[in-house]
């Protein structure tokens, strides 16, 4: 019998078959073997030059029992290429103790574990630390300029991750545990006095005129009617020295630092007036990401002047004679990439050491010993744990803020009794999720007849369009704001192309055991908060017929063109794992693909799903960018192209296209990640385009395909009016609120009797 491959083998099940490519993932360098210490034993050669390492045998290896752990650390799935990230562990870790005469006592060779690691530490790093403090006593020396150059030596705690090809990232997010067990435990015993409490907004300010690394750091606090204080003015600390501690017998390591800053006290009146609006004009808001947010085209001044971070830190300051203490809880937001992270950080600031190596007639020796002991009471106190890395408490990874929020609560903002989750069985979800995910189901949705009638008015806004908008308005403005900074400081022959897009589908819930047992009584907003969510877009096929036959003629839509567009979303071994190039193709007389357009992979910068109680479909409203690639190389286009052309056209499996054996990757740098064959239609209005598309997608990492029914509104006039150099913001939120009325009379169900919202759930629901 013939060999058929996988992806043409039929069976009996209505499901297409699945295409099951050669590569599915990226993989690892062929010589990391993850259980093997011998091959871990590589990272002292990739790392030696600002790293140490504590804990290796007497031949300068690892133990057998140490090797690398994959854990996953959510703030670095859009940061790098893969989405797992590795710890070294050791599985039997040595254990010591020390007699009266300071010997060690163990079970392992005393060679293979020192009774004072932190010497080793000190006879490394210090060196190192003189050599780079010598360049910033040259730099106090020869300081001409008014403003006060301020150097700082920083013990930050944490742990140090690997990721592909042996790269290393120092996290310094630790367990709430940890840092409740160094304020009411280690800071009392080893000295350390409360200094004060701090509450600080820092604000980090681009400045056009000078390098990309040399910004302006504000620090403020809030005054007394809610508004920021400016208090000081400094450059971003400058880095003049890192070495990590990897320490094996320890549940955290150590990074030392060498940091300079520089105090601005020499701005003219004109650069801090511009400073200064940009500070003045910020909202304090603790619902957004650090804590911090502008009214729209305030985040910047002038062409010189912009926000590229913020960060809001609520702090316990301890001091001892030789050192200061933070321990701190920290919200931040970077402006430039969209994302912020919630962090708990303890560091130790060495003021003694740096004090007395800024004096003229150094005694090193003596510096020596001081380090050595800060070393000492550091290993005593610090590196330890109770859990054996920090795996992050909850997500820190934010797209801008992604929300949800509810129409259709009483007055009391509840919810009415006749609302309760529903379990739903949808096939795409099946092999994700063990438990069924949730849909909110109002078993009697009041009308407004019914309204007027037997509930008190205020129960059922006649607007609620209107709520949504003023909710979301501020977040889409501020949202837009990062857009704006990235366009306008774009320097890249690639176009930049922002969208704002209404689509239509359900708010899926998916239960953790913690709140399972809750879901039976009466619905609460807490409840659901609690739990993770998906917006589910494929849509009933009786709801895009009556869209295209129905709504769009009679809200004055035109049919602008048919679609039959093939994508091809392709990993890029060179950029992080959410930069994937996102390839637009047709098919041509021929039955072959043609490309006719390469973009990045879009990105969200802010996403509201609106869950509408009385409607039988919930809204998401998202603002995403995309990148035209217009500057590819030569080469790579090649390399793209020759993935292309090899694509077979085949209706028979999922996504419309297959490859042969081989040929859906190039080299080690590009593959197919995902496919999808859409069949669309496009209508357009004077400020809106609509799309219903039948979707047929298939993912090459997870082996999973799905059909789909979506329909879409794009808001073009919005779009380009927020783009507008004065924009009149008043003016474009009528014209928001004018869209959301449309969305709400037209988009969000069939018909309006109730009868007809059940069946429409009932087409999602067991």
């Amino acid at each position: 019998m013939a060999y058929i491959p996988p992806h043409k083998r039929h069976s009996k099940d209505p499901e297409r078959p699945s295409p099951i490519p050669e590569r599915l993932v990226p993989q690892f360098p062929r010589q990391i073997n993850l259980k093997s210490s011998s091959k871990v034993n590589m990272i002292l050669n990739t790392n030696a030059r600002n790293m140490y390492i504590v804990g290796l045998d007497a031949d300068n290896q690892f133990p057998s029992s140490v090797h690398l752990e994959p854990i996953s650390v959510e703030y670095f799935k859009q940061r790098i290429l893969e989405t797992t990230v590795f710890v070294l562990v050791d599985s039997h870790p040595a254990t010591k103790e020390i007699d009266k005469e300071g010997e060690a006592i163990s079970s392992t060779p005393l060679e293979t574990i020192s009774s004072t690691p932190w010497e080793s530490v000190a006879v490394d790093v210090w060196p190192n630390l003189l050599s780079s403090f010598e360049i910033v006593r040259n730099m106090l020396k020869s300081n001409d300029e008014l403003d006060e150059v301020k150097p700082a030596i920083f013990a930050t705690f944490g742990k140090t991750l690997f990721h592909l090809y042996v790269k290393t990232t120092f996290y310094a997010n630790t367990p709430s545990s940890y840092m409740e067990s160094i304020i009411s435990g280690v800071a009392p015993k080893i000295g350390f006095d409360v200094e004060e409490d701090k509450d600080i907004f820092h604000v980090l300010l681009s400045d056009s005129t000078k390098p990309k690394n040399d910004e302006i750091y504000c620090k403020c606090r809030m005054k007394e009617d809610k508004k920021l204080e400016l208090y000081k003015v400094e450059t971003n600390p400058i880095r003049e020295m890192t070495k990590k501690i990897l320490c094996i017998d320890k549940n955290l390591d150590l990074r030392l630092t060498l940091d300079t800053k520089r105090i601005l006290t020499s701005l003219t009146d004109d650069e801090m007036h511009s400073i200064g609006n940009i500070i003045n004009s910020a909202v304090i808001d603790p619902e957004v990401k650090g804590g911090l947010r502008w009214p729209y085209g305030k985040a910047c001044y002038g062409d010189r002047f912009a926000v590229v971070k913020i960060w809001h830190t609520i702090a316990k300051k301890y001091k001892s004679p030789s050192l200061s203490l933070m321990a701190r809880h920290v919200d931040r937001f970077n402006f430039e990439d969209a994302y912020g992270q919630d962090s708990i950080e303890v560091y130790l600031k060495l003021k003694r050491l740096v004090s007395d190596l800024q004096e003229e007639n150094v005694e090193t020796d003596s510096i020596l010993e001081m380090f050595k002991d800060n070393l000492k009471m550091i290993w005593d106190h610090f590196l330890d744990a109770e859990r054996p890395f920090p795996i992050p408490e909850r997500p820190v990874l934010y797209a801008n803020t992604r929300n949800m929020y509810i129409v259709g609560l009483d007055s009391d903002n509840q919810f009415p009794s006749s609302v309760h989750l529903v379990p739903t069985f949808i096939e795409s979800f099946k092999h994700r999720f063990v438990v069924k995910p949730l849909v909110l189901v109002n078993s009697y949705p009041a009308t407004k007849d019914e309204t007027i009638s037997s509930t008190p008015s205020e129960t059922i806004s006649s607007t609620p369009w209107e709520s949504v908008a003023v909710d979301v308005w501020p977040k889409l403005l501020s949202a837009f704001e990062i857009v704006r900074y990235m366009l306008e400081s774009n320097d890249k022959l690639d176009e930049v192309k922002p969208a704002i897009f209404a689509r239509f589908g359900k708010v899926l819930f998916h239960p953790n055991s913690s709140v399972r047992s809750l879901i039976k009584d009466r619905v609460a907003e807490t409840t659901l908060r609690q739990m993770n969510t998906t917006f589910y877009v494929n849509t009933p096929s009786s709801y895009m017929e009556n869209i295209i036959s129905g709504v769009a003629p009679k809200i004055g839509f035109d049919l602008e063109e048919d679609k039959d567009i093939f994508y091809i979303l392709l990993s890029d071994s060179t950029k992080p794992s959410n930069s994937g190039i996102y390839c637009k193709c047709r098919m041509k007389e021929d039955k072959k693909l043609e490309l006719y357009k390469v973009e990045m992979n879009q990105v969200r910068k802010m996403i509201e799903d609106i869950s509408c109680i009385d409607k039988n479909l919930d809204l998401r409203l998202a603002l995403q960018t995309k990148r035209i690639l217009t500057s590819l190389t030569d080469d790579e286009m090649h390399s793209i192209g020759n993935i292309i052309n090899s694509a077979i056209i085949d209706p028979e499996v999922k996504g419309g296209l297959r490859w042969p054996y081989g040929k859906a990757c190039y080299g080690d740098r590009f593959a197919v990640v995902k496919i999808w064959h859409t069949i669309a239609k496009k209508y357009k209005s004077p400020s809106l385009s609509l799309m219903a598309s039948h979707v047929d997608r298939f993912d090459f990492e997870d082996t999973y395909g799905q059909d789909s029914i979506e329909v879409y509104l794009k808001l073009k006039s919005l779009v380009s009016n927020l783009q507008e150099e004065k924009a009149e913001t008043d003016s474009i939120f009528e014209m928001f609120k004018d869209n959301l009325k449309m969305i709400w009379d037209h988009f969000l169900c069939l018909k309006s009797s109730v009868c007809q919202m059940k069946k429409v759930i009932l087409d999602v629901i067991e």
